[in-house]
């Protein structure tokens, strides 16, 4: 759990040290990545695994990104609201 643990953050924080470039324009297969590893994530927080403040950073990220992906594909707008209500759900709003 901790190896996927230090993995996911770190695929999401690369993810979101590439969307501050204008270069980077999330495809489809990266918002599954970004969901994958926010899960990841997360699962890995209710393992113990990562502290509140990690899960924090990590999920500020993402919905970050999924906010850019908004405009590009209609189904970022579900990934985020989805992810807010399991935040709600978990306990753990932000």
């Amino acid at each position: 759990m901790a190896i996927l643990a230090r993995s996911s953050t770190s695929l999401l924080r690369i993810y979101t040290q590439l969307s501050s470039t204008v270069l980077f324009i999330p495809k489809w297969a990266d918002s599954r990545r970004m969901s994958t590893a926010g899960y990841i994530a997360l699962i890995s927080h209710l393992e113990g695994e990562l502290d509140l403040d990690e899960l924090r950073s990590v999920s500020d990220g993402l919905v970050g990104l999924w906010r850019k992906s908004v405009g590009l594909f209609p189904p970022a707008r579900a990934l985020f609201e989805a992810w807010r209500g399991l935040m709600r759900v978990v306990g753990k709003c932000f």
